[in-house]
């Protein structure tokens, strides 16, 4: 199961990449946005999975960032 969930981070980290990236070229495209929201969620949902608190293991900045991106700040 930990191997299923390594793959899942690998898979969501490419796709949170790409639309940090998007959004330094579009800051204010919602469909890239929420693209972005929903890997880190899904990151989130599988680190539950495999009984993992990988929210609280995200650098502050990381998280910070995540919360100003969802708050236009």
């Amino acid at each position: 199961m930990l191997d299923l969930f390594k793959s899942e981070v690998e898979n969501q980290k490419q796709l949170m990449t790409s639309s940090l990236l998007a959004l330094e070229e579009n800051p204010t495209d919602d469909g890239v946005l929420a693209s972005r929201m929903r890997a880190e969620h899904s990151i989130k949902g599988a680190g539950r999975i495999v009984d993992l608190d990988v929210a609280s293991a995200w650098p502050m900045p990381w998280r910070t960032a995540s919360k100003r991106l969802a708050n236009r700040q």
